[in-house]
């Protein structure tokens, strides 16, 4: 069985000030986000984890940092773990985009939508699907922590469940909160969902 720890970034200074950062470099954890991490740490501590993989940008390294260095493991980086590209949106506030025609759509059928200059919904479906597959397939017996984003949490969801890229928008991921999937060759199993990382 493999065990998927998915664990959305702790609060970053563009939650913070509402910001899409999409994949923005130089992003870095706010102070709520910098105590988060720390919580996170003791709630894993006793947690089973064989390896670590996240995110390449700033705020899912410094969410998972203290972790890793209190267990003296080491951090493996994949790409397709990264946020989404939202292109001319990256950096925009929240409450402007939230009024753009395109933003019904995104959250109606985001099946259909590429966002202006950057990447589409199926691209990114595309590339986590193939991820999550290859490490089933190359660690079927070990507890893997996925550190990642909003949206690519939110797709993780419909991929165990099953669920049409379109439901997407159904779940809603906090920041510093997890998931718990288990997968086997015959079903998927959740044990959590969404539960606060600084309190499981």
């Amino acid at each position: 069985m493999t065990t998927f720890i998915v664990l959305r970034h702790a609060q970053s200074t563009a939650n913070e000030r509402g910001l899409l950062a999409g994949q923005l470099p130089g992003i870095h954890l706010s102070a709520t986000g910098v105590d988060e991490s720390e919580a996170i740490k003791e709630t894993l501590a006793k947690v089973t984890i064989d390896r670590v993989i996240s995110s390449p940008l700033e705020r899912c390294l410094q969410t998972i940092e203290p972790l890793v260095a209190a267990k003296k493991m080491k951090i493996a980086t994949d790409d397709r773990l990264i946020e989404m590209n939202y292109g001319k949106w990256s950096g925009k506030k929240l409450s402007f985009l939230s009024v753009r025609p395109l933003w019904r759509k995104i959250q109606s059928s985001p099946s259909d939508v590429t966002f202006p200059d950057g990447e589409s919904f199926s691209n990114m479906a595309l590339r986590v699907g193939s991820l999550l597959e290859e490490l089933h397939r190359k660690y079927p017996k070990e507890s893997l922590l996925l550190v990642t984003h909003g949206d690519i949490c939110k797709f993780i969801a419909t991929y165990f469940l099953k669920l049409p890229l379109n439901d997407l928008q159904k779940f809603l991921v906090k920041p510093a909160s997890l998931s718990i999937y288990h997968q086997t060759s015959e079903k998927i199993a959740v044990e959590v969902f969404n539960s606060s990382a600084t309190k499981l």
